[in-house]
């Protein structure tokens, strides 16, 4: 076995933790991104932008590292906007249980 060889294996020995991990972040991204879509009307285009932003900001790290500061910002954007939108959307809890027993 020649150096090279020994390298690519240890390559992708050490390459693939993270990208599992990966795979894993952007599944549950766009899970999380359609839940948000769906809990409001007002709330889909965040939960697009979750489902497009959080992968969007995984694989830039791996494959357009400038890009991933951008990503990174507007993925900060949108949660704020979300944090700030979200109590004032959807009803918390008792007043829902008020709503349904009644």
């Amino acid at each position: 076995m020649t150096l090279s060889q020994k390298t690519d294996k240890n390559y992708f020995k050490c390459i693939k933790r993270p990208l599992t991990a990966t795979v894993f972040l952007i599944a549950s991204a766009i899970v999380l991104g359609t839940a948000i879509a769906r809990t409001h009307p007002r709330l889909r285009l965040y939960g697009v932008a979750y489902a497009v932003l959080i992968p969007a900001f995984a694989l830039s790290g791996f494959f357009v590292q400038p890009i991933q500061a951008w990503t990174g910002f507007a993925l900060a954007v949108a949660t704020a906007v979300l944090a700030v939108r979200l109590p004032t959307t959807v009803g918390s809890a008792p007043e829902a249980a008020v709503a349904a027993a009644a």
